[in-house]
């Protein structure tokens, strides 16, 4: 009876071992990109305007890992104008535009799944919708 009970404290002693640490994601960062500005509109042929990515964990911003952290592209691709890795948006030569609103997107490095966009509204094309977080100014 002895050598039962003992082995029964062993095996809930190996419980924790057995099981591990919960993976429930407790542990994992949740990332967010949003961009600044969100909208800029009445853009012409040619014209430049610099965006910047605000980094957020756990809804925090994060200072230092603006720009460098994430990786710039735009809707449809070079047809709607060029972007720099830092950022500068430059529209197209093209009159009218190829699209009368054109998209941003800044992904995440860390994690890809994670994207900001902002919207380029040619002039007399729409205005701008959105609104900008404090935290993101």
């Amino acid at each position: 009876m002895q050598a039962r009970v003992i082995g029964f404290l062993f095996l809930i002693a190996l419980l924790p071992f057995t099981f591990g640490p919960s993976c429930a994601g407790d542990d994992v960062p949740l990332i967010a990109v949003e961009l600044n500005p969100l909208c800029v509109q009445d853009y012409s042929p040619g014209q430049q305007q610099q965006f910047n990515a605000c980094i957020f964990i756990n809804g925090v911003k994060q200072p230092g890992f603006e720009n460098s952290s994430v990786t710039w592209s735009i809707l449809d691709g070079d047809v709607n104008g060029s972007i720099t890795q830092g950022g500068l948006y430059t529209a197209p030569n093209t009159t009218p535009p190829p699209a009368p609103q054109i998209t941003i997107i800044a992904t995440s490095k860390e994690d890809s799944q994670k994207q900001g966009q902002a919207t380029v509204i040619f002039t007399g094309e729409g205005t701008c919708e959105t609104t900008q977080t404090a935290e993101c100014l």
